[in-house]
């Protein structure tokens, strides 16, 4: 199975810039920077839809509802137990 390959904030947004100057094909850029197509379209709609916060994180953030705070608060009860 393949890895997952990561790239950073700078070479996506360097690839939607050369995908924007249409100089060439989405297929050419893609194979050229060893990416699939779907992939540059794919960080093409991030940078329309955010701008300049695209990209900004290292993974899903599911929001503060999604945290399981039950599991910490026997950590928690007996932490404050502890203290005077």
């Amino acid at each position: 199975m393949n890895e997952r390959r990561h790239y950073s904030k700078a070479f996506r947004i360097e690839a939607v810039r050369l995908l924007s100057l249409g100089e060439q094909p989405a297929s050419q850029l893609a194979r050229e920077l060893g990416v699939r197509r779907n992939q540059l379209n794919k960080w093409r709609d991030q940078v329309s839809a955010k701008g300049e916060t695209a990209f900004s994180g290292l993974g899903r953030y599911y929001g503060d509802s999604a945290l399981n705070l039950s599991y910490f608060e026997p950590a928690g009860q007996q932490l404050s137990a502890l203290s005077p």
